[in-house]
Parts: C-alpha cells; structure tokens; sequence
C-alpha cells in the first residue's frame, strides 16, 4: 500500500536474531545456562544476554542479508530463490534481548555464546555420531 518510510526504534530495547542450524536447537533449548554476546563494533566487551523466544519451526528465510555469505556472514544463500532472501538448509530463529550494550546500529552482526550445562564427553561424542549418521542419511 505504500513504501517503507523509516523505522521508530526504542534503542533501549533492541534484541537480535540468531539463526541456529538444526541440529544445535535441542542443546540451545534444553542445556543452556547463560548467553553471552560480543557486538562487531565492540568486540573487546562482552554483554549478557538471554533467550526471549524460540520460534517453534525452523525455516530457509533469513531475517537480515548481513547472515549471508555475501555479506561476510556464514550462512549460504540459495541463489535460485531471486529476490527472496533464503538459505540452502532450514535454520531455527532465536530472538536474543542483550543487556547493557550501547545499541548505536541497526543491523549489525553479533557473536553469540551459549554457554551449557557440564555433562560427560562420552555423551558429547554420542550425539555427534548421531548427527553424522543423519546427516549422512539424508534426515
């Protein structure tokens, strides 16, 4: 019905979106104890964070073309979708709200850390088997 103006912004408030593959979801959910974030313009401080919401389903679109290889991030894009922005495999979106860091940019990529419960390496070892078997089964 229109064209985009501009955006109003509560810079107070800001939260970031982080795309977790597949396979990362179940240790997010289920075994993180504490997230901490480094802002690209200020990677020297690190901020804490925590999980807002998970979206339920995962998905290819991507939020911001700043993920995408393109752009300097790490996540592939699939070129024959055109204009929409979209990556090769489904990614689970997280919506992060970080905590005393100076917002001063929209759009801006983050590093995050999720820093997880101790658990055995036999388990670790376990479930990176698991994922190499379904990846190489095609699940």
């Amino acid at each position: 019905r229109g064209d985009l103006v501009g955006f109003v912004v509560d810079f107070k408030a800001l939260s970031a979106v982080v795309l977790l593959r597949e396979d990362e979801i179940d240790t997010v959910r289920n075994n993180t104890e504490q997230v901490e974030v480094r802002l690209v313009s200020d990677l020297t401080n690190v901020h804490p964070a925590h999980v807002q919401r998970i979206f339920p389903a995962s998905s290819k679109e991507m939020p911001s073309e700043i993920l995408a290889t393109t752009a300097g991030g790490r996540i592939s894009t699939d070129p024959n979708q055109g204009e929409s922005l979209q990556s090769f495999n489904p990614h689970f979106h997280l919506r992060l709200d970080i905590e005393e860091a100076a917002k001063q940019r929209l759009d801006e990529r983050v590093y995050v850390l999720f820093l997880h419960k101790n658990e055995p390496l036999i388990y670790r070892w376990l479930r990176a088997t698991r994922r190499i078997f379904l990846t190489s089964l095609g699940v």
